[in-house]
C-alpha cells in the first residue's frame, strides 16, 4: 500500500515540474505568445530563402549551358513572383538563353519585353537595344539597323553601323564609321581591332577585279572563262561536257550526222560559255567582295564589341 502511494505522488510531482519547464523555456514560450508580426516576419524570411534559392539554381543552369533548362526555371520564377523587381533581369537572361540556343525570335522578343519592363536610362535597357540591333546584324537586316543607329553617336551602336555597311560592300563608309568610333571608344583593344577593320577597307579597292577584255581572252580556252571568275563548278561542267562531246568526235565513225551533231553542240556550249562569262564579269566581282567581306566577319569577329554591362548572376543581386 505504501509501495502504490510512493509512486503516484511521483507521478504527480514528474507531471507538474514539466509542466512548469514548458512554461519557463524561452523558445517555447516565445512560439506559445507568438504575435501576427512574428509570424508574418518569420514567413517572410522563409519565402526569401525560397526564392534566392530558385535564383541560385537558375544561376547554375544558366551558367552550366542548361539553356533549356534554364529558361523553364525563368518561367517558373515568373509565375511564383510576377511582380518581382527582378523580372527585367529574369526576361535578360531568358532572352540570352534562347540567342545561344539560336533562336533568334524568341531571344528579340524577350530582349524588347525587357525594354518595355524598365526605365529607358537603366543599363539593363541599353544592354537589351545593343542586343536587338546585334541580332539583327547577324540576321543581314541592314536597314532595321540603320533605323535603330541613326543619329546616334553611341560607339557600340555605330559598330554595328559599320559591320553592316561592310556587308553591303559600302567600304568607305564602313571605313568613316570605324573612324568616328575610334575617336569615341578609349580602348586600347578596340582602337586596335578599328584600325584593323580600317585596313580591311581598304584593301577592297585592291580586289583583283575582273574585266570583260581578260575574260574574253581566257574564254578562248574551254572553261577558261569561267576560271578566270574562279566559278569552279561551271568550269568542271564545261570540261566534262567538252570531253565527252571530243571523244564522240573522235570516235571511228564515218558518218557525217553522228559527227556533225556532237560538233555542234561543243560550238553551242563554247560561245554559250564565252557569253556568260562575258555577262557575268560584274557577277564576279560581287562574289569577290562578298568573299572579302566573309573574311572580314570572320576574322575581326563582332563578339570582340560585346563587352557592355548586362546582368549578373541573379542570386547575387
Amino acid at each position: 500500500m505504501r509501495l502504490n502511494t510512493g509512486i503516484g505522488s511521483f507521478r504527480i510531482t514528474t507531471f507538474f515540474l514539466l509542466f512548469s519547464l514548458f512554461f519557463q523555456t524561452p523558445g517555447l514560450a516565445q512560439k506559445a505568445h507568438r504575435s501576427v508580426r512574428d509570424i508574418e516576419e518569420e514567413w517572410k524570411k522563409h519565402t526569401t530563402y525560397q526564392k534566392k534559392e530558385l535564383l541560385g539554381f537558375c544561376d547554375f543552369l544558366f551558367d552550366e549551358e542548361y539553356y533549356e533548362r534554364a529558361i523553364l526555371a525563368y518561367f517558373r520564377y515568373i509565375f511564383l513572383y510576377p511582380m518581382d523587381d527582378l523580372l527585367p533581369d529574369v526576361y535578360y537572361k531568358i532572352a540570352l538563353s534562347y540567342e545561344y540556343q539560336g533562336n533568334v525570335v524568341l531571344a528579340l522578343d524577350y530582349y524588347h519585353k525587357v525594354q518595355l519592363s524598365i526605365e529607358p536610362e537603366s543599363s539593363e535597357y541599353m544592354s537589351s537595344g545593343y542586343k536587338i540591333t546585334y541580332l539583327h546584324l547577324l540576321q543581314s537586316e541592314y536597314q532595321i539597323v540603320y533605323s535603330r543607329t541613326e543619329n546616334t553617336r553611341d560607339p557600340y551602336l555605330l559598330v554595328f553601323k559599320g559591320y553592316a555597311l561592310l556587308g553591303e560592300h559600302r567600304w568607305e563608309e564602313a571605313k568613316e564609321e570605324f573612324r568616328r568610333v575610334r575617336t569615341l571608344f578609349k580602348v586600347k583593344d578596340y582602337d586596335r581591332n578599328l584600325a584593323r577593320l580600317m585596313r580591311a577597307c581598304d584593301a577592297a579597292d585592291e580586289l583583283p577585279k575582273r574585266n570583260k577584255t581578260l575574260t574574253a581572252v581566257f574564254s578562248i580556252i574551254p572553261g577558261g572563262g569561267r576560271a578566270y571568275h574562279q566559278d569552279w563548278y561551271s568550269v568542271a561542267g564545261q570540261w566534262i561536257s567538252t570531253l565527252g562531246l571530243g571523244l564522240q568526235l573522235s570516235g571511228g565513225s564515218s558518218q557525217i550526222i553522228p559527227k556533225f551533231v556532237p560538233l555542234i553542240s561543243l560550238i553551242c556550249i563554247s560561245g554559250f560559255s564565252v557569253m556568260g562569262s562575258l555577262n557575268d564579269v560584274e557577277l564576279a566581282n560581287q562574289r569577290m567582295e562578298e568573299q572579302h567581306a566573309r573574311r572580314i566577319f570572320k576574322r575581326i569577329r563582332i563578339d570582340n564589341f560585346l563587352d557592355f554591362p548586362e546582368p549578373g548572376m541573379l542570386s547575387l543581386e
